[in-house]
């Protein structure tokens, strides 16, 4: 049998945040799951799907010690029901789960470094944020690793449907080092952001 190890990043008492990059598998998972968990992945045919949903929700049990009860908004964000924390975001990359939970509305997203990113920049780096990377002096690998990493945040933290990811969504400034990204989706507030470099993926979040 795995044990699960999971990493608690959170940097204040009013938010949670949560990384496992050494999932369980989906059978002990499906063994182990309760009543709760398997009605949660009724009609979920797909194992990496079932997985994924399973991973998430063991992770805040174990890490809370408590159940949680999930309901889903119709563009299909989790929304705890019985739980300190009301708003909660998932993110899911290979083996590694990233899961924030916040009084506010939040997200976080995960993603390996090597992803190809290069391949799809033109649709959601803008000249502002070229920019940006250069005037940082940014490694442009990371900063296009972090700059959609930032932009999925934001998109699931605003819950913002038919935007454009390039257009709409704006990072309008980064330090790598200290670990900061400060964005904003359409006209809205400035949304301030964490990253974490955990050497072969990144994972921003906000709360």
């Amino acid at each position: 049998m795995k044990y699960l190890k999971i990493d608690n990043l959170s940097p204040v008492s009013d938010a949670l945040v949560l990384v496992c990059d050494e999932p369980l598998p989906l059978e002990q998972l499906e063994a182990e799951a309760d009543g709760w968990d398997l009605r949660a992945v009724e009609g979920i045919t797909a194992s990496a799907r079932r997985r994924e949903r399973l991973m998430w929700r063991r992770i805040v049990r174990e890490a809370t010690c408590q159940q949680v009860e999930v309901e889903y908004t119709p563009s299909g964000a989790p929304r705890i029901k019985n739980f300190p924390f009301e708003h909660i975001s998932v993110s899911h990359c290979r083996d590694v789960v990233a899961v924030v939970a916040s009084h506010r509305e939040c997200g976080v997203d995960v993603e390996r470094k090597d992803r190809n990113f290069e391949r799809v920049a033109s649709r959601y780096v803008s000249d502002q944020e070229w920019a940006l990377c250069r005037e940082r002096g940014c490694e442009r690998g990371v900063f296009l690793a972090a700059v959609w990493c930032a932009k999925e945040c934001m998109y699931k933290a605003a819950q913002c449907e038919s935007v454009s990811l390039k257009d709409d969504i704006t990072v309008e400034d980064m330090d790598l080092s200290a670990g900061v990204i400060v964005g904003r989706v359409g006209g809205g507030e400035s949304i301030y952001m964490r990253l974490v470099d955990r050497g072969d993926y990144l994972i921003v979040y906000s709360y």
